[in-house]
C-alpha cells in the first residue's frame, strides 16, 4: 500500500524498499506504509518550499454523551512497543500524552509520560513525566525508580546541572534520611572533585537568596570512597569579600585511607552569613 501527494508509483523506485525510499534522488513527498523484512514500516518524507516538516497527528474527542470535550486525565495518544516471546506479544514501553489540567476553548494543557517494563514482568510502569508547566518528574510519586544519571564519556566539558538563574531562588531538596545528593567521578589517579555553593552579587552583605532557611550553609557530614592505599583530603573553604569573616569549622579536613566508604562527622562545619 502506498499513498502519496505527488506522481509516484512503486515502480518508479524499483519497488518499495528501505534503500529506494532513503535514496536522496527520490525527491517526491512520500508517505508509505508497507511490509519490510517481516515488519510494518511507516515512512514519511516532506519536501516543501515553506518551513514544513513531516508530522504525525493524534486527535481525540469524546463521543458526545454527555460531551465531545476531553477532560483532564484523558489519553490523547499512545505509542506502544511490543515484543514477541513464546506464545504472544508483550509490552515493553509506552510513550503517551495525557490532558493535564482543565481544558478550554484554545486551551489544551498536556503532559508527556514515559513508561518502561521491568525485567520479569509484562506491564510498563510510569518512570518519567514532563508536566504541562514544564516540570520534569523522575521520582516515586506515581512513578518508580526515581534515579537520574548524567554521565559523560568526554573530558572536553563539565557536566553541570543548573537550578534557576542569577536572580532566582534555587534549591536541592532531600526529604528522607535515605536520600543522597551525590557527586562522583571515576578516575585512574586521585583527582579533585568540588561542590560549590555560589551566591551571585547579593544586594547586601547578609542578603542570601534563601527562603525559609537560615542565612548560612551547614554541612552535617561528609563521606567518600577511595582506592585502597590512596589519600583523599576534603577541605571546607569559604570565599567572600570580607577576609575577616572566615569559615567556621572545628575539623577543616578529613582523610580516607582504607579504600572503603567511611563517614566522618564535621562538627561546626558551616559557611556563616555574610
Amino acid at each position: 500500500d502506498l499513498t502519496t501527494t505527488g506522481a509516484i508509483t512503486a515502480a518508479s523506485y524499483g519497488g518499495i524498499t528501505e534503500a529506494n525510499l532513503l535514496d536522496k534522488s527520490a525527491a517526491e513527498t512520500i508517505e508509505a506504509i508497507w511490509g519490510f523484512n517481516g515488519g510494518v514500516t511507516k515512512f514519511m518524507r516532506s519536501i516543501d518550499e515553506a518551513a514544513v516538516s513531516p508530522s504525525q497527528f493524534f486527535q481525540r474527542k469524546r463521543d458526545g454523551d454527555p460531551t465531545d470535550d476531553v477532560s483532564s486525565g484523558d489519553v490523547l495518544g499512545n505509542h506502544k512497543f511490543y515484543g514477541y516471546h513464546t506464545d504472544g506479544y508483550d509490552r515493553a514501553a509506552d510513550i503517551r500524552v495525557i490532558v493535564d489540567g482543565t481544558p478550554g476553548d484554545g486551551d489544551m494543557p498536556g503532559r508527556l509520560e514515559f513508561l518502561t517494563t521491568p525485567d520479569g514482568t509484562g506491564l510498563p510502569l510510569l518512570r518519567m513525566t514532563i508536566k504541562e508547566d514544564g516540570t520534569t518528574r523522575v521520582d516515586a510519586d506515581l512513578h518508580t525508580e526515581g534515579n537520574l544519571y548524567i554521565n559523560k564519556d568526554s573530558t572536553d566539558a563539565d557536566a553541570v546541572i543548573y537550578f534557576g538563574d542569577n536572580d532566582e531562588v534555587a534549591s536541592v531538596h532531600l526529604d528522607d534520611a535515605n536520600d543522597r545528593f551525590e557527586f562522583s567521578k571515576k578516575v585512574h589517579t586521585p583527582d579533585t572533585l568540588t561542590m560549590s555553593f555560589v551566591i551571585v552579587e547579593p544586594t547586601a552583605a547578609n542578603d542570601f537568596p534563601f527562603t525559609m532557611l537560615p542565612k548560612a550553609i551547614t554541612i552535617i557530614a561528609a563521606s567518600g570512597v577511595c582506592i585502597a592505599g590512596t589519600n583523599v583530603v576534603g577541605v571546607l573553604m569559604e570565599y567572600d569579600n570580607d577576609a575577616a569573616n572566615a569559615v567556621v569549622c572545628n575539623s577543616s579536613d578529613w582523610t580516607f585511607t582504607t579504600g572503603e566508604e567511611r563517614t566522618t562527622s564535621v562538627s561546626n562545619a558551616s559557611i556563616d552569613a555574610g
